[in-house]
């Protein structure tokens, strides 16, 4: 294990994708920041750096689908996978070490980013306004959530052989987990009373309130905010509001899902034929 891992380190100093995805992390950071300034110098507005910070957690996972598919891909369509089989080393050994650098790579992506926002954004913007326990907490779930990412997007690149096809399908799956929890808390956030124009004469409206059609009932409510703990996506959302559910429940929930697809993965690739 600590020999595959050393290798997957050296290809990343000298891997192009890991490089550029880092200027695009601090670039990424620069662009928020001042962005940020500017509106609280044109609108007058309060801005709080832990809502920049925790804003990250809506791109990680598609930073780690675009690094999964074009480093561990790269492996996978170049023949490195079957070569380190050829040598002796265990698949479960190959697998794991790729979940592990997966998200060693996303953590360090969430450390920059972060890093950059409170040295830039707290002697600017002031200090961290919420407590620090419930941060500590967040950035915890956040850290479990990479992983779980990680665990995802490896599960696609050692088993899709095509780099093509591993690329889009990583990136397209990371999209539409986005736009499923987007939906859902759409859903959520859905007013019980709308308020309706009727005609009442030939050139007057009168305005009324009526029950929401789309509001959720109370088992509805149950199940869209069970999705949106279990989504990946859904406790992305959730951390980037600085609104999260059940900070007890979250972790759970992405620990499970590590594993579970982890082994499902593990169960497969052992029995993948490489030609």
């Amino acid at each position: 294990m600590n020999r595959l891992l050393s290798a997957s380190f050296s290809r990343l100093k000298n891997h192009k994708a890991f490089w550029l995805l880092t200027i695009f992390d601090i670039a990424l950071a620069a662009f928020v920041l001042l962005g940020q300034y500017r509106q609280s110098i044109v609108y007058d507005y309060k801005v709080y750096v832990e809502n920049i910070v925790m804003g990250y957690s809506m791109f990680i996972g598609i930073i780690l689908s675009v690094f999964s598919s074009l480093f561990l891909g790269a492996e996978q369509s170049d023949g490195g996978i079957r070569n380190k089989i050829s040598i002796g080393h265990k698949r479960n050994n190959i697998y794991l070490s790729n979940v592990i650098t997966n998200s060693l790579v996303g953590i360090y992506f969430c450390a920059l980013f972060m890093t950059i926002v409170a040295s830039v954004g707290i002697p600017l913007f002031g200090p961290i306004s919420i407590p620090l326990i419930k941060l500590f907490a967040m950035l915890g779930c956040l850290i479990l959530l990479v992983i779980t990412f990680s665990a995802i997007f490896t599960f696609f690149a050692m088993l899709i052989t095509n780099k093509v096809v591993n690329a889009i399908t990583s990136i397209l799956f990371s999209f539409v987990l986005f736009a499923l929890a987007t939906s859902w808390i759409n859903i959520l956030n859905a007013p019980p009373m709308i308020r309706m124009a009727t005609m009442s004469g030939q050139s007057d409206y009168d305005v009324i309130e009526m029950p929401n059609p789309k509001y959720p009932s109370e088992k509805q409510r149950k199940l869209y905010e069970t999705l949106m703990d279990i989504s990946p996506a859904g406790e992305a959302i959730q951390l980037a509001n600085l609104s999260p559910r059940d900070l007890k429940v979250l972790p759970l929930y992405s620990t499970g899902i590590t594993i579970v697809l982890s082994g499902l993965g593990l169960f497969i690739f052992k029995r993948k034929e490489f030609k």
